[in-house]
């Protein structure tokens, strides 16, 4: 039950006086895309969770450019969650909304995936985008595959 309350949580837009949105989750807590009334809409989109991988994406010669892009953007910030005041570190994190134009070569990668994935898709262009962020660490290093998570749901469990 309390598991069930959690996929279905009401979350209050930011936006004054906006309407609540209900966000439902799937069997495995991604956000469930599509009608969740069991009805067809033709805005209903089956999501294709599976991992691929694309090489050679990129031109070789953009690398070297981008990866001091990517150091120039890499700023760890110390934050809190917006209703329990959970204090955490995290990556800073930049926005290009769908119908602007890209200012930096990150912004064109960030804006190409998103039209790459949102093809043949309708959505409101005032509203969507990409979120991209970077990640700088020594060579040495990994960072091993994990699921971003709200800091905030995580405490109540």
């Amino acid at each position: 039950r309390r598991q069930r309350r959690r996929r279905r949580r009401r979350i209050q837009s930011a936006r004054k006086g906006s309407a609540a949105l209900e966000v439902s989750l799937d069997e495995n807590g991604r956000i469930r895309v599509g009608s969740t009334t069991g009805g067809a809409s033709p805005r209903d989109v089956a999501p294709d969770y599976s991992t691929r991988v694309w090489r050679s994406v990129l031109p070789a010669a953009a690398i070297p450019r981008l990866a001091e892009d990517c150091a120039s953007a890499y700023l760890k910030v110390k934050t809190t969650t917006r209703n329990r005041g959970i204090e955490y570190e995290t990556n800073a994190t930049y926005w290009i909304g769908a119908s602007r134009a890209p200012r930096t070569a990150l912004e064109a990668v960030a804006l190409d995936i998103f039209r790459h994935h949102s093809r043949g898709v309708r959505f409101d262009a005032s509203s969507s985008g990409a979120e991209w962020w970077t990640q700088v660490v020594d060579e040495e290093l990994d960072i091993p595959f994990h699921w971003d998570r709200d800091y905030e749901l995580q405490k109540e469990e």
